[in-house]
């Protein structure tokens, strides 16, 4: 048996869950997610917003 750890991120703003699967550590997967649209490590409490939220962020 063998088992792997691979990191989500859940977006501050809605809750939306960003999964690549194949993620094994917290900074492989933000990097990911940024490739992907969302906004990463954003304030000073570090949060994750997803695309849609990010752009609501930005008005």
């Amino acid at each position: 048996m063998s088992a792997d750890r691979s990191w989500t991120l859940t977006c501050d703003g809605c809750g939306e869950i960003f999964d690549s699967g194949f993620n094994h550590t917290a900074r492989e997967c933000r990097i990911t997610a940024r490739y992907y649209g969302w906004a990463t490590g954003v304030g000073r409490h570090r949060d994750d917003f997803c695309p849609e939220c990010k752009e609501d962020t930005n008005d």
